[in-house]
């Protein structure tokens, strides 16, 4: 159900679900049903051989216009709690219609449908089949969604395999004196709901960046955002109100990314806050070598390489192929790849913060979710923990260790640090610690596979990316 697990930090991307992006017929639209209800026609616009099509295409606007009723009804903010803290839950108004989105921190998301998904509406309740995930072939798995609605609030049901299935996950209240149907929503949450940057918050901090920029996909904004860079840096009284103030420039291209129309114009606009944070991160390492005694900058230096050399093997362990995510495949990487440099830009702040003597205090990192390695201190990823939010709900995780194998399970927050591990096949129990920025560890409690996971074995995931 996630595709992005980014606690893909990067500031949260909005984007809608291109159509493009659809295996099933890219003309299926609603029909109406003697209920009132909308429901899915398959070839309701072609012109049969009885010479329907005028007729056909009358209704199908009649009822496109009773889901979009609905849809505008329903538009804007809602909230409700998660595991990542407070999820948003926006329903908004575009130019091509109406978009469903479901963030559940500012670095992930579980669906980002629109009006197109729509199966049917009855009962107070949407029923969205969203495709997952489209492959390169055009073959696509679906999961399901209800969206059932009252005065207050909507309840989000999810189905792994059919409507029928479908289970609560949770229930989303509506918050007063949003408006949502002008545009997205932000990537940040002092932006206002039409994607605008804060002048309020810019005035705070005492950064202003110059907002005169025109929306061109094919553009080279590099340039532009190393002259932004440039001025926060001068312009930010220490290293943690400069990183801080790094958000600024992402709210600054956050409308124009917000403008993109098709899976093409999303992967592009996707790779802008990668630059932003990618240029930063540049800028800091040459503060900290400027600056660094030898001894100091060696042992950074060699850190710095590794991490470089490992982040194509962080790509692949927590998002996969190419062939397995379809078109959507650089906007994954590029949001990722995000999250990790801005997580390195702020291990490289703190470096330079013990140089200069400044006080610098390093983000909370997820006490569940993230990608721990072991690489023996070199480039190559040789073990790895993966710990995300599941397809179905439920908390999963992946351990590999180096020559003995793979283990895939789910795992339960035990409430005291620890995560209890289960393997999919139940041969392996066992205790999963999150250290924040000091890396994880996996013990293992119950085995059945005493060569690869011996019981009472403790393995160590230093790297935290």
């Amino acid at each position: 159900m996630k595709k992005i697990s980014v606690m893909l930090a990067a500031g949260a991307m909005i984007f809608m679900l291109s159509s493009c992006g659809q295996a099933e017929n890219t003309e299926d639209m609603q029909t109406g049903t003697a209920d009132g209800s909308a429901e899915i026609s398959q070839d309701a616009g072609e012109a049969d051989s009885d010479g329907k099509k005028g007729a056909d295409e009358t209704a199908l606007q009649e009822d496109k216009d009773i889901v979009y009723g609905e849809l505008e009804r329903l538009a804007g903010e809602y909230e409700y709690t998660s595991d990542n803290g407070t999820g948003k839950l926006t329903i908004q108004k575009t130019s091509d219609g109406y978009d469903i989105s479901d963030y559940e921190s500012e670095s992930s998301y579980r669906f980002l449908a629109d009006s197109s998904n729509v199966e049917i509406i009855k009962d107070n309740r949407i029923y969205i089949k969203y495709p997952e995930q489209v492959s390169s072939d055009d073959t696509v798995q679906f999961s399901y969604y209800i969206l059932e609605y009252d005065t207050d609030g909507i309840e989000v049901y999810y189905g792994k395999t059919a409507f029928e299935e479908a289970q609560l996950l949770y229930r989303a209240v509506k918050q007063s004196g949003q408006d949502t149907e002008q545009g997205g929503a932000n990537r940040s949450e002092s932006g206002d709901a039409g994607g605008e940057s804060d002048p309020a918050g810019r005035e705070n901090n005492g950064i202003e960046l110059d907002d005169d920029l025109e929306i061109d996909f094919f553009r080279d904004y590099s340039e532009d955002i190393r002259a932004d860079v440039d001025h926060v840096v001068s312009a930010s009284a220490s290293l943690q109100e400069e990183l801080k103030n790094m958000e600024n420039i992402i709210q600054k291209y956050t409308p124009l990314a917000e403008a993109a129309q098709t899976q093409g114009e999303m992967n592009i606009s996707s790779e802008w806050f990668l630059v932003i944070w990618d240029t930063e991160l540049n800028s800091l390492w040459n503060r900290f070598s400027n600056s660094a005694d030898q001894q100091t900058k060696e042992k950074v230096l060699a850190e710095q390489r590794n991490w470089i050399d490992m982040k194509e093997g962080a790509v692949l362990t927590s998002i996969g192929y190419s062939e397995e995510n379809g078109s959507m495949y650089p906007l994954l990487v590029n949001s990722y790849l995000e999250e990790i440099t801005k997580n390195r830009a702020y291990v490289i702040a703190n470096e330079l913060a013990k140089i200069t003597g400044e006080s610098f205090v390093m983000p909370e990192r997820s006490a569940k979710y993230g990608l721990f390695v072991e690489n023996y201190g070199t480039g190559s990823i040789y073990s790895d923990l993966i710990t995300r939010p599941g397809y179905s709900g439920d908390d999963e995780a992946i351990i590999g260790i180096h020559r003995m194998g793979q283990v895939e399970g789910t795992f339960v927050d035990s409430g005291n640090g620890e995560l209890a591990f289960t393997a999919d096949d139940g041969s392996v129990k066992g205790i999963i610690k999150i250290n924040g920025w000091d890396g994880a560890s996996f013990t293992v409690t119950e085995s059945s596979r005493e060569i690869s996971f011996p019981a009472g074995e403790e393995f160590q995931f230093p790297f935290a990316f």
